[in-house]
């Protein structure tokens, strides 16, 4: 069954309170103007040694080398016009509401001595219920077998996925594995570094795509796919405090709600953002939602229905992008250094909250300007 339950025993359930301590701000220098589709080549000095912008294809062909195919209710990608969210052909698959699987799997493609990166523009929308349906990537070096691109040693640097698959996703062959995953209002793009094993290799990339039993939604576009080598650009960190606690009462929002770090004199478009939770305690923290709202209007639901029913008493968490791991879904939260994770339902923020957009990502805030007011609202969505 999909959804969420808890259950408490009679008399009250103390709120403590959270403080939030740092908003960390790395930005990069960008000397000139760009499109949106020149977006995946900001990571100069570098170059280009692969492109792939799905644009000389006759719909709804894919192009030559390129290949796709399906397993159960899966559809096979194929190319389609321009959409509300991007003006150009990318390459598509739906979203049943049956399981299946769709893969879409890259011509081979040499790759140079590194540091190596991928880079690809993709928007999607699965069923409501985070973590049922969603994407992940995939890896083959020289002929090998395909494996998760993290797995294999990659890491992303941006756009990394949102969360792990969940265990009741009834016949989704991505079952706990780490993926994009919820309900996007705008295309996002993902970066990785490619394994040190991939050095002086020849790989393929495989964009696998899984649903389950129940609900269905719209599906996955990708767009702009690039391979770039040479070193990442340099940037400066602005560290941005508020020292003032935020009180969590049972079954509410916080107080104050939102909490709000203004951020002035940056000069630079954002490259990253991570977020430190310091002193967080709570009687049972998979009550805690955790809404950002960037000074653009950007959301990220960073922090959702995570550690179960543990209570936690004065720990630090620092959510990450390119965190090893994920905030666990059930077991008791300790101090470290986490990826952004809402687990199960997309639960409402009320009001003056705006509609959240479905992303966990912190990479949403990438290539806005930071300055502005960034707002924090803190609810516990669950009563005694």
């Amino acid at each position: 069954m999909k959804g969420k339950h808890r259950t408490t025993a009679a008399g009250s359930v103390t709120r403590l309170t959270v403080l939030i301590a740092c908003l960390c701000l790395l930005t990069t220098f960008r000397g000139v103007e760009r499109s949106v589709r020149a977006q995946a080549d900001d990571l100069s000095p570098s170059a280009i040694t692969y492109s792939e912008t799905f644009g000389a294809v006759t719909i709804p062909a894919i192009p030559t080398g390129w290949t796709t195919s399906q397993t159960g209710s899966g559809t096979a990608f194929r190319s389609v016009g321009a959409t509300a969210n991007n003006p150009t052909t990318s390459v598509f698959t739906p979203n049943p509401a049956t399981p299946g699987s769709s893969e879409l799997v890259s011509p081979a493609i040499p790759i140079g001595g590194g540091p190596v990166r991928l880079s690809f523009r993709h928007i999607f929308i699965t069923e409501s219920l985070i973590g049922y349906d969603g994407g992940v990537l995939e890896i083959s070096i020289a002929g090998g077998a395909f494996q998760d691109i993290v797995t294999a040693g990659g890491s992303f640097t941006s756009g990394g996925y949102i969360q792990a698959i969940q265990p009741d996703a009834t016949g989704n062959p991505l079952i706990g594995r780490q993926a994009w995953t919820g309900v996007g209002t705008e295309y996002l793009t993902s970066t990785v570094i490619l394994p040190v094993a991939a050095g002086g290799q020849s790989v393929r990339f495989k964009w696998r795509y899984g649903t389950d039993e129940l609900f269905g939604g719209q599906g996955w576009w990708i767009d702009d796919v690039q391979v770039s080598e040479g070193t990442e650009p340099q940037g400066i960190s602005y560290t941005f405090t508020n020292s003032s606690p935020i009180s969590i009462p049972d079954g509410s929002p916080g107080v104050p709600y939102p909490s709000v770090i203004n951020v002035a004199n940056v000069p630079n478009q954002l490259a990253k953002v991570t977020v430190k939770l310091n002193s967080l305690s709570h009687t049972f923290p998979s009550d805690i939602d955790i809404l950002l709202v960037g000074p653009q209007g950007q959301t990220a639901v960073m922090m959702s229905d995570v550690g179960g029913g543990a209570a936690v008493t004065g720990i630090t968490l620092t959510l990450d992008d390119t965190a090893g791991i994920s905030l666990p879904a059930a077991s008791a939260l300790t101090t470290g250094t986490y990826r952004p994770t809402n687990s199960g339902l997309v639960d409402p923020f009320p009001a003056p909250a705006p509609p959240q957009s479905g992303s966990s990502s912190l990479s949403v805030y990438n290539g806005t300007n930071p300055n502005g007011a960034w707002r924090l609202f803190v609810i516990d969505d669950v009563g005694a």
